[in-house]
């Protein structure tokens, strides 16, 4: 028997066939190797994409180049499972040659073993994958349009072919979705994302559409339609319409862009996503799917909001169609995906022109969901609900958590957005005025700010919302400077209105800043900030709880707290690596912190990096630049690094008012005297210092060079001036050091001073004031030694320190605690930190934190640079 002799089954030809390629189709070898990969690699592949993804275009010019395919197309009529059993059949007998037909195949194909009931069909289908298990060469069998095939029907057939594990004979099945297939555990091979036009293969198509495209006009159409290749041939198809409109002198109007005029005016795409899409969906997902693309931006708990409480449900229903959404990752504790914009633009103006009522209100709710903590969808959303008024409640609630994050320019651009009207509110202006300052947009800022000052001040006494008060706060912290007059932020924070805890968060973070910069009430300041961080964070208001952090930890420093303050920077700028924002101008001054306190220890390449990205990251405040230029020269110095002072010191471009320009570069000339030895060169810059008001860090090596230069009295009172101010914990360790010697030489007992020092200085490690004055200090050192103390280790590295004039020493070995060596030894091993963990029985959060406290001490980067250097520094045996 031959295969012209056995009679086939009746099926139409054109579903047996692989379809002819268009004349507007192009090669798509991207596509074509994803396929190669799907048949060779698993016995069921599976293309899933929505209509007008082009699955059956690909797939067709792929199959077009290969002699190995057979190919069925199903419809609604397959249903039947008889009907689907015949199509499979005929499409293998068209596929294969004369010769190729095995005897069991062509057994098959008899018509006396055609089904007559439908459960026949199934159990049926066993004999014909049997009968392939002895083709000779390999087959593709592509099946097209696998959602109309109902899944009682589909899966028991895909189920058969996955497990009968068929050596030559491979399946594609092409979808719109992968709802058919639930329980196969079978996922799309190939997805919209991947049937997408990119730029390149639009320019290509767009030749079939005369005059084509440049690169430039596809990359522009590929980000309005990302690449949905239905969109893509029709604004090609449109096009010529639209040059010649424009030829004629028809303006230009959104309507007429590529993107709305296929999204919101094409009738024929129109009808077809109406028909092909939303008709081929089950009536609950399509009424939800209208609904839910109100906000480009969907989630479970946003479905919910949209649509009721079976949003989350029907989500996961589209999701698994694969129904133009892709996921963009997490927020907020769930799962968050983003609709095709072409088709959610066509939906909402769908329901916009069919239900306006409902679309504001569906619009409302979006709103209310993002609220103040995304404005980039809520504003927009507030303003297509009609409410210009909510958009500027959340355009204020919301300012100050996108201005810590770097939104300044998009803020700005939403306040263009909101009607005349509603843009002139004293609030808009006054975010106008501070996102146009955070954008370099002075002059702009300079104005707004005139308008909001005289607009803001007539609303103290109604403020009842806080937001007034709010909008003053941000200008007295980002544009104005503090203001003189009542602050309302602190009656409102007192009294029992009930605030929006943007709002509530966003006026502690104020008054805590504007307290710690003024160094006036350093605890009050912590407790504002310790309740901004809190609220900030209840309500994932990430930027201002990071920003309160920052500022606490500048509190804890003048607090005259070094150990918490240095912990709280540390936290602050490793939360501000994972955040993004380790580069930030804004954490420049938490930085100069940083480096101060490894400068006072002595850990000086530690410092210089502190310093550099000080300078680099300057901003707006070139004072806390300068300050990290005058302290990397500083470092400089004391390493005896001349070239590198000289260079830092060109960084220095603006004084303070406590330490002028010219103060700073004396104070520069002072300490490179002082380390050279030539102590009337430095007493002449001393006094230069002493005719401007001065910082107390220069205070004190002013009174150290006039005691060392004999000068007792004129170090005295230069001391006496550090008793009205608040000093940090290292000057007054410097200070009391210096206090301690002029007793000395005056006779008196040193001791009680160097001790009331000791017990500042060692928990934080300050060895620079220690190192400075170290052949005055040694006797007394070295007698508390011996008569026993509680900083035995401190006194002890001090001691065997060999540098005693001020150069730069080793570090020690009691600057590691016995927890830390342990650690250190386990870092030079292969051992991950979980299994240190284990082995000192501790957990794995403990061993990080000792592992960062070593890489801090020793001023290493890393596991490798921290073995490395405490080997050479004889911390560990070699």
């Amino acid at each position: 028997m031959t295969l012209l002799d056995v009679p086939r089954p009746v099926v139409p030809r054109y579903k047996v066939t692989v379809p002819r390629r268009g004349e507007a189709t192009i090669a798509r070898p991207r596509l074509s190797a994803m396929l190669d990969d799907a048949v060779a690699s698993r016995p069921v592949s599976h293309v899933a994409a929505p209509a007008g993804f082009g699955k059956s275009t690909a797939a067709a010019a792929w199959a077009a180049d290969r002699s190995d395919v057979a190919w069925l197309s199903l419809d609604p009529y397959d249903a039947d499972p008889r009907r689907l059993y015949r199509g499979v059949l005929a499409a293998i007998a068209t596929a294969l040659a004369d010769d190729e037909l095995p005897a069991p195949l062509a057994a098959v194909l008899r018509p006396g073993v055609h089904p007559r009931d439908p459960e026949d069909a199934i159990d049926l289908l066993d004999g014909v994958l049997e009968a392939l298990d002895d083709l000779r060469r390999p087959l593709v069998l592509v099946v097209d349009d696998v959602h109309h095939v109902p899944p009682g029907v589909a899966r028991p057939v895909v189920r058969a072919v996955l497990s009968a594990g068929l050596p030559t004979t491979n399946v594609l099945l092409l979808s719109r979705d992968a709802s058919h297939l639930d329980g196969l555990d079978l996922d799309a091979t190939v997805t919209g994302a991947d049937l997408g036009f990119t730029a390149e293969e639009i320019v290509t198509l767009s030749g079939s559409y005369p005059p084509g495209l440049t690169q430039a006009q596809a990359v522009s159409l590929h980000d309005e339609t990302r690449g949905w290749p239905a969109a893509v041939r029709m604004s090609l198809i449109d096009r010529p319409d639209r040059d010649a409109a424009e030829r004629r002198g028809t303006p230009a109007t959104p309507a007429t862009t590529p993107a709305r005029a296929v999204a919101a005016h094409d009738e024929a795409f129109g009808a077809y996503l109406h028909d092909e899409v939303l008709g081929a969906l089950p009536r609950a997902v399509a009424a939800f799917v209208r609904r839910a693309t109100t906000s480009t931006v969907i989630t479970a708990s946003l479905a919910i909001a949209l649509t009721g409480d079976d949003g989350a449900r029907l989500l996961a229903a589209t999701l698994r169609r694969g129904l133009f959404l892709t996921p963009l990752g997490r927020r907020d504790g769930e799962d968050v995906y983003r609709w095709h914009d072409l088709f959610a633009s066509w939906c909402r103006s769908r329901l916009e022109h069919e239900d306006p009522a409902l679309a504001r209100d569906l619009h409302g709710r979006a709103a209310r969901f993002w609220g103040a903590r995304h404005l980039p969808e809520s504003v927009p959303h507030a303003l297509a609900a009609g409410d210009s008024g909510a958009a500027v409640d959340l355009l204020v609630e919301g300012a100050l958590e996108a201005l810590l994050n770097g939104g300044a320019a998009e803020l700005l651009e939403l306040c263009e957005a909101l009607p005349p009207t509603a843009r002139d509110d004293a609030r808009v202006v006054a975010i106008r005025s501070v996102a146009a300052r955070m954008s370099g947009r002075r002059d702009e800022a300079a104005s707004l700010l005139e308008r909001a000052r005289a607009q803001l001040a007539d609303h103290d006494a109604g403020d009842a919302d806080g937001s007034h008060a709010l909008a003053v706060a941000m200008l007295e912290t980002f544009v104005a400077g503090p203001s003189s007059a009542p602050d309302a932020a602190e009656r409102l924070l007192a009294s029992p209105a009930a605030l929006h805890p943007a709002v509530r968060a966003g006026l502690l973070y104020h008054l805590g800043r504007r307290a710690t910069r003024r160094q006036q009430d350093p605890r009050g300041a912590l407790h504002l900030l310790d309740e901004a961080v809190s609220l900030a964070e209840r309500h994932g208001l990430d930027g201002v709880a990071l920003a309160s952090r920052a500022e606490r930890a500048s509190a804890l420093v003048d607090a005259a707290e070094p150990v918490l303050a240095e912990q709280a920077i540390t936290d602050v700028l490793e939360r501000a690596e994972i955040s993004g924002w380790a580069q930030d101008a804004r954490l420049a001054l938490l930085r100069l912190e940083a480096g101060v306190f490894a400068y006072w220890r002595d850990e000086f390449d530690v410092a210089q990096r502190h310093f550099t990205l000080v300078t680099r990251a300057r901003g707006d405040d070139e004072a806390v630049a300068s300050l990290g230029s005058l302290y990397g020269a500083l470092a400089s110095i004391a390493t005896g690094d001349a070239g590198g002072a000289a260079a830092a010191a060109q960084g220095i471009s603006q004084g303070l008012a406590s330490l002028p320009l010219e103060a700073m570069h004396a104070l520069l000339r002072l300490k490179t005297a002082e380390a050279a030895g030539d102590v009337a060169s430095a007493v002449r810059e001393a006094d230069l210092i002493g005719r401007s008001p001065c910082m107390p860090f220069a205070v004190v090596w002013q009174a150290e060079v006039f005691r060392v230069a004999g000068r007792a009295e004129r170090a005295r009172n230069v001391l006496a001036s550090l008793r009205a101010v608040p000093v940090r914990a290292h000057v007054r360790v410097a200070a009391e050091l210096t206090g301690a010697l002029l007793d000395a030489a005056d006779g008196g007992d040193p001791l009680p001073q160097i001790v009331a020092g000791l017990h500042v200085a060692a928990p934080s490690r300050f060895t620079r004031p220690y190192l400075e004055r170290l052949p005055d200090l040694r006797p007394y050192l070295e007698a508390l030694v011996h008569a026993g103390t509680d900083h035995r280790d401190f006194l002890t590295g001090l001691l065997g320190t060999p540098a005693a004039d001020g150069a730069p020493h080793r570090r020690s070995h009691w600057e590691l605690t016995d927890r830390e060596l342990e650690i250190l030894d386990g870092l030079r091993s292969s051992l991950t930190a979980a299994e240190i963990a284990r082995s000192l029985f501790v957990s794995v959060n403990t061993v990080k934190t000792h592992q960062r406290a070593v890489y801090r001490k020793l001023g290493a980067r890393n596991r490798r640079e921290a073995v490395r250097l405490a080997a050479s520094r004889g911390f560990l045996p070699a």
